[in-house]
């Protein structure tokens, strides 16, 4: 099954901000506009559900197609050009 959590955040990026843990530290606002800071996993920050679906597709499979064959190709290379630098 294709992936629903598309990443606007690609997780290979967020890992020059990531701790010895393997998480990034998130900071929202809450309660306010007080400040709250969180260690998450990449994986789990900078998505959205269905960020990138074809809503007009009824097959699972063609409505992820965005994410999965082309953002992943666009993730791999920018991996690649980021690994460069």
């Amino acid at each position: 099954c294709s992936p629903k959590r598309h990443h606007y955040l690609p997780e290979f990026y967020q890992k020059g901000w990531m701790g010895f843990d393997h998480k990034v530290t998130v900071f929202r606002r809450v309660n306010g506009g007080k400040l709250d800071r969180q260690r998450k996993a990449r994986k789990s920050v900078g998505w959205e559900s269905e960020l990138y679906a074809d809503l007009s597709e009824v097959d699972p499979e063609l409505r992820q197609r965005v994410e999965s064959v082309f953002m992943r190709r666009v993730d791999s290379l920018a991996y690649e050009a980021l690994a460069e630098i």
